[in-house]
């Protein structure tokens, strides 16, 4: 690799380089000094940047002082940094699935035990007692083929609703199915499971969904999105989502540079949110609520961007001490019956907490 860096530096001079490598690698007795070595007196120290990632021992020096939910990145010496997106714990489990995965298939009673001790953790930590028919839930991962066979072979799903689960399976969708209480995890990540368990916790405490008119479906399904991520985030308090100033970057780029044909629908998503935030400001709910049901794909992208975004919002306003476990079992409970009930939960939440100040992120 050393020798490789050299000749790529000889071969374009003035270039800037980056290098993705492992942990052991960039340490500096190892790559970094031997490229010094290959490239002899063309070697600037001057010139490297280092960016490490998810060190422990930071990272506990972060929680040490109540800092590991606020800072992202680690400043270690003039040209050394650290990012710090993932906690110990949450590492360390997706390591151990990657090892397990190394070795064949995830057996299929694991991720089922490992799912419902989530839905434990989450619930426990909120003080939600679940009830006893919390077993009774299926879990399918991605390697687990017998997932859309199921499917075929039940009766009570539509053409239609096959059509759109096969869909969320080539998108790499994870998602919950409460009619027959099955999970699907696109992968084996904490985040995925951790999401998904808490949309297994929300059935259980507030019963099945049921029919309603096109905007309480959305803001129906924005709120359910929400307390997904809100409870993944009590797992992975470093979990990430695409705020508002994200979007309007993704637009204004888009703006620049020629769209390429799979990015059309995150910008057709994208200034779908952006406008629907405007709308939120005077105190309106979307403009065109038949039409996002119609189309599937639009339906799921922005209420899946608008619910993560409270969830996060939620998830601050819990750590600083505004919104209380009891309002958020409440709001796990909440089935949002009433007609107008979910966008009308909705903008209470973002009048209550929407001004709370959330960490800066990467």
């Amino acid at each position: 690799m050393a020798q490789t860096l050299a000749e790529i530096a000889d071969k374009h001079p003035g270039y800037k380089m980056l290098v993705f490598v492992g942990d052991l690698h960039i340490a500096p007795e190892n790559l970094p000094a031997k490229v010094a070595k290959a490239m002899g007196d063309f070697y600037d120290p001057d010139e490297e940047l280092f960016i490490y990632q998810n060190s422990e021992a930071i990272y506990w020096k972060l929680a040490s002082e109540n800092l590991e939910d606020k800072v992202d990145i680690v400043r270690i010496d003039e040209k050394s940094f650290c990012l710090i997106n993932t906690p110990p714990i949450v590492w360390q489990q997706s390591y151990l699935n990657w090892l397990e995965n190394e070795e064949g298939e995830f057996d299929y009673e694991d991720p089922k035990h490992s799912f419902i001790d989530l839905a434990k953790q989450i619930a426990k930590f909120l003080g939600i007692k679940l009830p006893k028919s919390k077993g009774d839930v299926e879990v399918f991962t991605c390697g687990d083929l017998t997932f859309l066979e199921r499917i075929k072979e039940d009766a009570e799903f539509s053409d239609d609703e096959r059509e759109k689960i096969k869909r969320q399976v080539s998108l790499s969708e994870s998602y919950y199915i409460p009619r027959r209480k099955w999970v699907y995890l696109a992968n084996v990540s904490l985040n995925h499971a951790a999401e998904e368990a808490s949309h297994f916790i929300r059935h259980l405490v507030a019963g099945d969904e049921f029919p309603r008119n096109h905007e309480d479906a959305f803001y129906a399904n924005v709120l359910h999105e929400a307390m997904g991520f809100f409870g993944s985030k009590i797992i992975n308090s470093k979990r990430k989502c695409l705020r508002v100033k994200d979007f309007k970057s993704m637009v204004e780029y888009f703006k620049r540079a020629r769209v390429p044909e799979k990015r059309e629908r995150d910008l057709e998503i994208a200034m779908a949110v952006l406008e629907i935030k405007k709308l939120e400001r005077r105190g309106k709910s979307m403009a065109d609520p038949e039409e996002f049901v119609k189309d599937h794909d639009l339906f799921f992208g922005v209420s899946h961007a608008l619910g993560y975004m409270l969830g996060e919002i939620l998830y601050h306003a819990m750590i600083q001490g505004a919104f209380s476990k009891a309002k958020a079992r409440k709001l796990f409970k909440n089935p949002f019956s009433e007609e107008g009930k979910p966008f009308a939960v909705y903008q209470d939440l973002l009048a209550k907490f929407g001004g709370i100040p959330l960490p800066h992120h990467m």
